[in-house]
């Protein structure tokens, strides 16, 4: 006969309760060693008493106080916990607060597209429980996590809600957060007037509601914002006020931003014992800080030592294990192993192999080309169809024995034992390839999908699955680089690439707010008359302390990334301030032409920004070029021609930047209103090498001034490639021969040495 269960003690429910109350208390003043202590005092006693949700609720708070401390293995452990519990438990009414908590964490391991989703869940929880302050707290969430992938016009749209739905409830403190946060999305895209505005608006919120500590972080960014508009005495104003506020409130991190950047006001000032005084304030914040975060990690690592902690720690490892035998193990949407099933059967496979149990393996990472614009032109519903015909596709290309996955969102993985070498896998993922090649039905019509595919082998390319997985997803990477629709197999420098472009990636997003970035400027001249008719400007990153980074290196990062749409937005704000300044000196320098990246370029709103930054600097817009590659064209020929039309009712002039680097497609100078062709420098140093060059550019340029396009031979490095530029019919130079990029353009001379031909 079962015995009956024990019945939950009273005491132990109000136990947890109340330990659970002061952790949450303890965690807001940053008492990290007293959480941990009422946390795990909240968990034990909930346990006790059977309180299920009780416990999840400690599980959160636990997952909370070890993000303070930085160990986010273990925040996500118990923040993971917590949300499985209240599923498996239907107790939707306190997923907020978890599901908040682990959005958070994905967003600080830099894991975006988790960030999402976690939040777009917790809005339909919210919706689901009628919670409107939950609802608005997600889309906000959801704004924030756009934000930091660059995704600057979808953010501005989910933040805008969020304020509007805060605001409907009187949810004062999360609309202070999002119009925060909108105003960091208006400064990305370098509209200072909006990003002040939003600052403005939340700076009131927190003052009506008697916010203190968000009172003062936004006069910190109002402060930045005059540094920026060059009105340094009401920054420094602005922001000494927000330092005592700060100071008073005990708020040491703010404190020490403020210090930072009453430095950078006071060096602008010319007040430099004012400037050292503050950055003497601020490094003894920083030891402060670090000291006090040390203090606590020893709190917490005398705390761990003990026994039971031990006991607690076997007790969580064990529940964990349960959690994740409860998840499921299969895509909702496509009927394929899941990420956990994959990683699992992956794990299995390598210790085998290492074993010697089984032969060697591959591992094919995939991921869709293009999937985005399948969403964006057809809907969603679209694209989940395509998803689903994917699968379905990659699943009849493949052996019975090999394994397919859906990793999360476009991404697919595929464990394949029938490949045993490098070489077998190549011919597996072009079967792949081919499957995918045919077009697929979609809500909408059809649609033709391509894939980039990486290939790793177990053991020549690691020995366990997180490794196998890790370099096959470098090698689909490297594949996408090569322009998509690619395959790769795994190499040793890719990781050493991967690891550089990283640091690179952190170094770009702080670079822009620390004034990083500028713009030098080379020279273009008239081959009829040898006078200098404009410059192109070209973007320059010095980080404090090193060496210049190579633009080649830094541009690629920034469109990998997604920061190419802020960074181009200063860029283009910039350029349009350094003509203004032309003018308004007397200097007739002629037009200046920018480089627009493809990601910039395919923004909904890229237009209204040009519009924008000529409106705000007072400029003819005759007097900007932009230059575009064949690669931002191609994409969508449709969309570019569509962009191109709004840019040229603008006035804008447009420039076909490095023709001759890939295809040379001539059909575009046909269907697209360039002004501009500008030769690539290859091309233009084969035309003292090759007849055949020189009989090709001389073709170019004369269907070019058959259609009233100005040509331009960039890269002129020597007196033979000037002559062979003025000889094949090009109307304008450009290159290290006559003028070397420079901040000063004043100091390139006015004219060619020799103009006459």
């Amino acid at each position: 006969m079962t015995s009956p269960p024990t019945p939950a003690s009273p005491d132990a429910a109000h136990r947890a309760r109340e330990a659970n109350r002061r952790a949450w208390e303890t965690f807001q003043t940053a008492d990290y060693a007293t959480t941990l202590r009422y946390a795990t005092e909240a968990l034990e006693a909930a346990r006790a008493a059977g309180e299920r949700v009780i416990e999840a609720e400690a599980m959160s708070h636990l997952g909370h106080v070890h993000a303070g401390l930085g160990d986010y293995t273990a925040a996500l452990g118990f923040q993971q916990q917590s949300v499985a519990l209240l599923r498996e438990l239907g107790h939707l009414a306190g997923l907020p607060r978890p599901m908040a908590g682990l959005a958070n964490l994905y967003g600080s391991l830099g894991d975006h597209e988790a960030q999402r989703l976690v939040f777009q869940e917790a809005l339909d929880v919210a919706r689901a429980i009628s919670d409107p302050q939950g609802v608005a707290s997600a889309l906000t969430g959801l704004g924030v996590a756009y934000l930091e992938e660059g995704r600057l016009e979808e953010a501005l749209a989910w933040l805008e809600r969020g304020v509007e739905g805060a605001r409907r409830v009187g949810f004062a403190m999360v609309e202070t957060v999002a119009l925060d946060h909108l105003g960091r999305a208006h400064l990305a895209r370098g509209d200072l007037g909006q990003a002040r505005a939003r600052h403005e608006a939340a700076l009131a919120r927190a003052r009506e509601t008697g916010n203190r500590k968000a009172e003062a972080r936004q006069r910190q960014r109002l402060g930045l914002l005059l540094i920026r508009e060059g009105r340094l005495p009401e920054a420094r104003k602005t922001l000494e006020g927000a330092l005592g506020d700060a100071a008073e409130l005990g708020l040491p991190r703010l404190v020490e931003e403020l210090h930072g950047a009453l430095v950078e006001a006071h060096e602008a000032l010319g007040d430099p014992g004012a400037a050292l005084a503050h950055l003497k304030a601020q490094h003894a914040c920083e030891r402060a800080r670090l000291s006090e975060e040390a203090r606590q990690r020893v709190g917490v690592l005398s705390a761990q030592t003990r026994e039971a902690w031990a006991r607690r720690e076997a007790e969580h490892a064990r529940r964990q294990a349960e959690a994740l035998a409860r998840l499921a193990h299969h895509d909702a949407l496509t009927g394929l192993a899941n990420r956990a099933a994959f990683g699992e059967a992956l794990k299995e496979a390598a210790a085998r192999a290492r074993a010697g149990e089984r032969p060697p393996f591959a591992v094919l990472f995939v991921d869709l080309d293009g999937f985005k614009a399948v969403n964006d032109s057809f809907g969603h519903a679209a694209g989940d169809d395509l998803l689903v015909g994917v699968a379905h596709a990659l699943r009849g290309a493949v052996p019975g024995g090999d394994l397919v996955a859906r990793l999360g969102g476009d991404e697919f993985a595929v464990l394949a034992p029938s490949a045993r070498t490098h070489d077998e896998a190549e011919v597996l993922a072009r079967r792949l390839a081919d499957a995918l090649g045919r077009s697929l039905q979609v809500s909408g019509g059809e649609v033709g999908v391509t894939a980039s595919i990486g290939v790793s082998v177990c053991p020549e390319d690691g020995g366990d699955g997180p490794t196998l997985l890790h370099h096959a997803d470098l090698a689909m990477y490297e594949a996408k680089r090569a322009g998509k629709n690619a395959l790769r197999r795994f190499a040793p420098e890719m990781e050493a690439g991967a690891r550089e472009r990283l640091l690179i990636e952190h170094g770009l997003r702080a670079a822009l707010g620390r004034g990083e970035f500028s713009l030098h400027h080379q020279p273009q001249y008239e081959l009829r008359t040898g006078a200098r008719v404009g410059f192109e400007a070209l973007l320059r990153w010095q980080p404090p302390g090193a060496p210049p980074v190579s633009p080649a290196t830094f541009i690629a990062a920034a469109e990998d990334s997604g920061l190419i749409v802020p960074v181009g937005a200063w860029v283009l704000d910039a350029a349009c301030g350094v003509l203004a300044a032309w003018r308004r000196e007397g200097r007739d320098f002629g037009r200046l032409a920018v480089n627009v990246s493809p990601v910039q370029f395919a923004q909904e709103g890229f237009v209204a920004a040009v519009q924008s930054a000529l409106a705000r600097h007072h400029l003819d817009p005759g007097s900007l070029e932009l230059e575009l590659t064949e690669r931002v064209v191609v994409r969508d020929l449709g969309a570019a021609a569509r962009q191109f039309g709004a840019l040229r009712d603008l006035g804008v002039r447009l420039a076909l930047d490095d023709f001759g680097a890939g295809a040379a497609n001539l059909n575009l100078l046909l269907r697209l209103p360039f002004d501009t062709l500008k030769l690539d420098r290859a091309l233009v140093a084969a035309l003292t090498t090759s007849d055949s060059a020189a009989r090709v550019v001389g073709a170019v340029r004369a269907l070019a001034h058959e259609l009233r396009l100005e040509v331009v031979a960039e890269g002129v490095e020597t007196p033979a490639q000037l002559a062979a530029a003025r000889a094949a019919g090009c109307d304008r130079v450009q290159g290290y021969l006559a003028a070397r990029p420079t901040p000063r353009p004043q100091d390139t001379p006015t004219r060619l040495s020799a103009p006459a031909g």
